[in-house]
């Protein structure tokens, strides 16, 4: 008998959710406001059926390019054959998480950047 090919095939491990870990509420979730142009990673939630994307997509990342009242078009690279095909898919709010690696960065960086010029002054003064 052939193996089943089907959308949630193969996904045991996939979409399974850590009963240790505390997942974020489905309130929270819709009431998150999702704004153009922001990265975001796509987590598929299980318990969700309604807007769910191929197991494909799950851990990917992209970034919002339309929303809609409980959907949000996600623009997605995706490699085929050595070719980048570039996608846009429609996901429901619940299975989106906002990427926080950007903006650790940003403030790593300004902070930092904050810290140098400070060294610098108070170079110069003691100079002087």
């Amino acid at each position: 008998m052939v193996n089943s090919k089907g959308k949630r095939s193969r996904t045991r491990n996939i979409f399974k959710k850590n009963k240790r870990k505390s997942e974020i509420s489905l309130n929270s979730l819709i009431l998150m406001k999702n704004q153009l142009n922001t990265n975001v990673s796509i987590k598929i939630n299980p318990s969700i059926k309604k807007g769910i994307p191929n197991k494909w997509y799950m851990g990917k990342s992209g970034t919002v390019t339309n929303i809609s009242n409980c959907f949000v078009q996600i623009f997605i690279k995706k490699m085929i054959k050595n070719k980048l095909l570039n996608k846009n898919i429609l996901i429901s709010t619940e299975h989106i998480r906002r990427k926080k690696s950007k903006n650790n960065y940003l403030l790593n960086s300004i902070q930092i950047g904050l810290k140098y010029k400070a060294k610098i002054l108070l170079i110069k003064t003691a100079c002087l």
